[in-house]
């Protein structure tokens, strides 16, 4: 993060705030954190006054609410991801547990279902069959498990995208609008300063008159 930030950022956003209304932050989401993406674009950015200020608030909002939705893209795919993991777990389980019951059955033909022998080899296959649920469930994701995830979650994930160019979009209208800003700004302070320099030129030059005639007044009386 940058070291050296304005000292003058954070009353400048309290000041925003104030006048237009707090960031739209989620439940889920910190204004300590908002705050320090707005300190950090502000001293990348540089504004020179109220109407960039406003500029770099938007700007800010935009940012926060392009990379929240790419959370959401992330979110969205770990979460079907997670889903189809664990429906193949408990597929397996089940599987697991049919195939064991059917192999401990024939190997007791006889006895009844209370028999203490029967139950002992169903409790361990239910917690061996656990046991391969759990490992199934924690295995490592692979790439293929994404693409599948993203196969059945394309028509969401196209909204994000969507959502997320739209912000990128206002993101760089509002650089060209700061941009606008400073050549008008810069404009108007070469007027000024083209000004103050001929008021200058000017009053130097009425100041040398002044001395001349001066001068040449005091020379005619010494004659």
């Amino acid at each position: 993060m940058t070291e050296i930030i304005p000292n003058n950022a954070e009353p400048v956003l309290n000041k925003l705030m104030k006048l237009f209304g707090y960031p739209p932050l989620l439940r889920n989401e910190r204004l300590e954190d908002f705050k320090e993406v707005f300190q950090e674009l502000y001293a990348a950015l540089g504004p020179d006054d109220f109407l960039m200020d406003v500029h770099v608030y938007h700007f800010a909002i935009e940012t926060w609410r392009m990379y929240r939705l790419m959370r959401y893209e992330a979110a969205i795919l770990n979460k079907h991801e997670s889903n189809q993991r664990a429906a193949w777990a408990e597929d397996g389980r089940k599987e697991t547990i049919a195939q064991g019951m059917k192999e401990i059955r024939e190997k007791f033909p006889r006895v009844s279902d209370a028999h203490p022998q029967y139950l002992s080899a169903v409790a361990e296959l239910k917690t061996n069959a656990n046991a391969e649920y759990r490992d199934n469930l924690n295995s490592a994701s692979t790439d293929l498990d994404y693409i599948e995830a993203f196969e059945h979650s394309t028509a969401r994930l196209e909204r994000i995208e969507t959502r997320i160019s739209r912000a990128f979009k206002q993101r760089e209208n509002i650089l060209r609008q700061i941009a606008l800003s400073r050549l008008v700004l810069s404009k108007k302070l070469r007027k000024m300063s083209d000004r103050i320099i001929e008021g200058a030129v000017l009053e130097a030059a009425t100041a040398s008159n002044a001395q001349l005639i001066s001068q040449a007044g005091f020379d005619g009386q010494a004659k």
